[in-house]
């Protein structure tokens, strides 16, 4: 039974690598086979320990934990499948706070970040402090566009096409631990 779970496990981790590379190579979408991958080492290692010696737990529980800390140690990303996650919430939830300062609701606005469309569009991820919400959004920046926000976690090919544009102003800019968002105005 054991070996059938293992063989099992082994077959979802390979064919699930295999698939994710191939269709999108993402840390959140690997982590799906980090489960499986766990319950294996934890088989092996327990296999180990019976047929040597009960000794060898100590070692390497502290094997594991010197593992875990520099894996936590070096992790400066900000995804969401990283522990700096929280500075790009903050950024996000600040430029939804800018927005519904400056009353932007009617604005016609472009953003390209999913998760920040969101948060504008969606009461339900709890960034809008209101009822309100921003209804004219698009991706593209168009003749129509009053405003654009970019941001770096998740980079638009426009940005510098409106960096450099006379026609934009920086409205407003956020940066947090290496996040950043801006929000642009048409002048």
């Amino acid at each position: 039974m054991q070996r059938k779970f293992v063989l099992l496990f082994g077959f979802f981790i390979l064919a699930y690598i295999l698939f994710s590379s191939f269709a999108y190579f993402i840390p959140r979408y690997e982590m799906a086979a980090i489960i499986p991958v766990l319950f294996l080492l934890a088989v092996f290692f327990d296999m180990l320990i019976r047929q040597t010696s009960s000794i060898l737990y100590y070692p390497l529980l502290v094997i594991i934990g010197v593992v875990t800390l520099f894996a936590f140690k070096d992790d400066t990303g900000w995804s969401d499948c990283n522990l700096g996650y929280k500075y790009g919430v903050k950024a996000q939830l600040a430029v939804v706070e800018f927005m519904e300062r400056s009353n932007f609701y009617d604005k016609h606005i472009a953003c390209s970040s999913f998760l920040e469309t969101e948060h504008l569009t969606d009461r339900n991820t709890g960034f809008l402090s209101s009822d309100r919400t921003f209804d004219h959004i698009n991706s593209a920046v168009d003749s129509t566009t009053d405003l654009v926000i970019f941001d770096n976690i998740e980079p638009d090919k426009n940005y510098n096409a409106v960096l450099k544009n006379p026609r934009f102003e920086l409205i407003y800019h956020i940066d947090l631990h290496g996040v950043w968002a801006d929000v642009f105005r048409r002048k």
